[in-house]
């Protein structure tokens, strides 16, 4: 197998010139998208940290309105080029304007950020020095992630060729080749939220991409609500005394959660080549819905939520949550809630 691992001499001076080197390398070949919706201040930080490990930024607000006006106005001064979504169209449908519109740079490769990632120093040029990597040993690569999303696995998979085979990445700090975003076509709008990136990534291993994680890398991020787990009145702790924990979505997201896994299945269940991890997931988000149903209140307002979620994937209803299943959700909220961020509606 050829080794085109970098080497480095040990001189901290020149490790460092060579670190630079590698990030400005890399830097020329990729573009970013940055979905944001009502983004707080923060944002400013994260594309400024991202602008030096990249060609151009693009961040596609998915319809906050005026309310942030100032932030985007703002990322506008730092070079940014800002897209807005007239209003709120999904996740979906601002990843694939931030597809339409990255192609005005020409970009080889393409990563994509939610407002809630902190990139790390190198975190890009580690993305594509692994993209060559695996492409200079025969790989057909589609999908380059970190192997860790905020310290959870990002592969479950045996290794092919010796490298670490991604299973259904999360698109914040997800690289891909532009090419094969061509091919693949956009990204489902009627899903929404949720599912989004499972089924590009199902998507695209039926097409025969490989999909691999470069080994020890991180994306920091913030997502959903933590709660502590509490059972007959007892708080449970790991091996370190801590709090155990466990993260939920806002109560919305469980309609587009129920819904968009059955369309999900219906989908690819039979022709996957991953279908006993489906049938693995789809095992765990039920046991999910029912720790979630327990750390409730407003119990039937949730369950009136997942019923709602059900009918419409049996259905086949796709898009938008419908106004009054929104209205019941807001009658929901968690126990023991450790912290929390704001989903999209």
């Amino acid at each position: 197998m050829k080794d085109v691992t970098p080497h480095y001499s040990g001189d901290p001076a020149v490790e460092a010139s060579t670190d630079a080197a590698r990030v400005r390398s890399a830097a020329h070949r990729v573009v970013a998208i940055v979905t944001s919706f009502r983004p707080e201040p923060s944002l400013l930080l994260h594309c400024e940290l991202l602008a030096e490990q990249v060609k151009q930024i693009v961040v596609v607000d998915d319809g906050s309105g005026a309310a942030a006006d100032e932030v985007l106005t703002q990322l506008q001064a730092q070079g940014v080029r800002v897209v807005r979504q007239p209003e709120n169209a999904g996740i979906a449908d601002a990843i694939n304007l931030g597809y339409v519109t990255v192609a005005d740079y020409d970009p080889e490769l393409v990563i994509t950020f939610d407002q809630d990632s902190r990139v790390t120093p190198g975190f890009v040029a580690a993305l594509v020095e692994h993209f060559d990597r695996s492409m200079a040993n025969g790989l057909n690569v589609g999908m380059v992630a970190p192997q860790f999303f905020m310290g959870l696995a990002q592969t479950h998979m045996p290794q092919k060729r010796g490298f670490l085979e991604a299973y259904q990445p999360i698109q914040s700090g997800l690289l891909m080749p532009y090419a094969a975003i061509r091919q693949l076509g956009p990204q489902r709008g009627e899903f929404f939220i949720d599912s989004v990136d499972t089924e590009y990534y199902q998507r695209a291993i039926r097409q025969g991409y490989d999909c691999v994680c470069a080994p020890a890398l991180n994306m920091p991020h913030s997502l959903g609500h933590m709660l502590n787990v509490r059972v007959f009145g007892r708080f449970l702790v790991n091996g370190a005394g801590n709090l155990r924990s466990i993260s939920v979505s806002s109560p919305f997201r469980y309609y587009y959660r129920v819904r968009n896994r059955i369309i999900l299945n219906q989908m690819y269940l039979l022709r996957s080549p991953r279908r006993v991890q489906m049938l693995r997931d789809t095992f765990w988000e039920m046991m999910h819905y029912g720790f979630a149903w327990y750390c409730s209140r407003g119990k039937g307002a949730y369950l009136s939520v997942l019923w709602a979620g059900l009918k419409a994937g049996l259905a086949r209803r796709m898009g938008k949550i419908p106004d009054a299943v929104a209205e019941t959700s807001r009658k929901v909220s968690w126990k023991h809630a450790a912290a929390a961020r704001e989903d999209r509606a």
